[in-house]
């Protein structure tokens, strides 16, 4: 099942005028492209990039540093420890004046540190870290987060629709690029050369993704996350 796209058809056309839209076919072929685009790049980079509701089981490493497995973390529900004894809801971080998390507070839980997060971990304060699912547990994963993640709402754009215009503009560009060369590379998708009799030949890309759209998508590819 298709996900919500990342990019529509009037992205297109404004970076492709040269490309004909306003044709009905060529804006449907333009929309189900949008869609197989996005949901390739999803795969690619094992990402999600709509703001959403996650849940999620880790193996503690023994560390006060989890990545989460989807960025930007926009806020956290809960996040429990299980360290064989029970399982431990954690409690956040107090704040200062300025905002900032107090690392020195200690969960009143199990002597946990009390946790804060950024965009792309969450950390412990003061007291025992998570511990290791291998080796202090050593029956699974045994730290679980309810958490969402991601960079547009998929309803906080026009019209209470997809909010497109903040999804990053590079991926926004690499995802745009790659419609783009599918429609103008589908008449000749897997062919090599062509011969016109003359001993001349021509030859077409078959490379699975353009080159300049590999590159603006290829920084968003998951290389991070701990037991996901």
């Amino acid at each position: 099942m298709q996900k919500t796209p990342l990019i529509q058809p009037g992205d297109v056309a404004i970076y492709a005028p040269k490309l004909n839209l306003n044709d009905p076919v060529d804006q449907a072929i333009t929309s189900q492209l949008c869609a197989e685009v996005s949901d390739m790049a999803r795969k690619f980079c094992d990402a999600e990039w709509w703001i959403m509701p996650f849940y999620e089981q880790y193996w503690g490493k023994n560390g006060k540093v989890l990545m989460l497995k989807h960025r930007p973390i926009v806020s956290i529900t809960n996040i429990t420890i299980a360290d064989g004894s029970g399982n431990w809801p954690l409690v956040p971080a107090p704040t200062d004046t300025f905002g900032n998390p107090i690392p020195s507070m200690v969960s009143s839980v199990q002597s946990y540190g009390a946790f804060w997060f950024d965009k792309f971990s969450v950390y412990l304060g003061a007291g025992t870290p998570f511990p290791d699912g291998h080796f202090d547990i050593g029956t699974g994963p045994n730290i679980f987060v309810n958490y969402t993640a991601g960079y547009a709402s998929l309803t906080g754009g026009p019209n209470a629709g997809p909010d497109y215009a903040s999804i990053p503009t590079d991926l926004r560009m690499g995802l745009i690029k790659e419609v783009v060369f599918r429609k103008t590379e589908s008449q000749r998708v897997g062919l090599k050369s062509v011969g016109d009799g003359q001993g001349q030949t021509s030859s077409y890309s078959t490379a699975p993704l353009d080159p300049q759209a590999f590159q603006l998508i290829k920084k968003y590819r998951r290389t991070w996350g701990a037991g996901l």
